[in-house]
């Protein structure tokens, strides 16, 4: 598996996630503080998962935009893991603002 950071990889520094991961976008959800990037690929993570599984979401629902919003690449599996690794590194990017 290839250890780079997907947050500094190219694609994903253009993408609209993390322009949705600024102070700008934090909004309350349950009254605790969130970005919407983190809440989009919360969500987005289940939503792959259910496409894995032969489920679309909603009917106007496409992995093609999880793609283009994430800036990632590559077939539903990968997508699953790269979602999961994008989710661990802003936990752990959160965790070192923590400190």
């Amino acid at each position: 598996m290839n250890n780079e950071i997907l947050t500094y990889t190219e694609a994903v520094q253009n993408s609209p996630y993390l322009k949705d991961c600024t102070n700008e976008t934090i909004f309350s959800m349950n009254g605790n503080p969130m970005h919407r990037g983190y809440y989009n690929l919360i969500v987005s993570i289940r939503d792959v998962k259910l496409y894995d599984r032969g489920l679309r979401p909603n009917r106007s629902w496409k992995i093609s935009h999880v793609k283009k919003y994430f800036g990632i690449k590559g077939n539903v599996g990968n997508i699953i893991t790269q979602l999961a690794r994008l989710q661990e590194e802003y936990i752990a990017l959160a965790e070192m603002e923590n400190e």
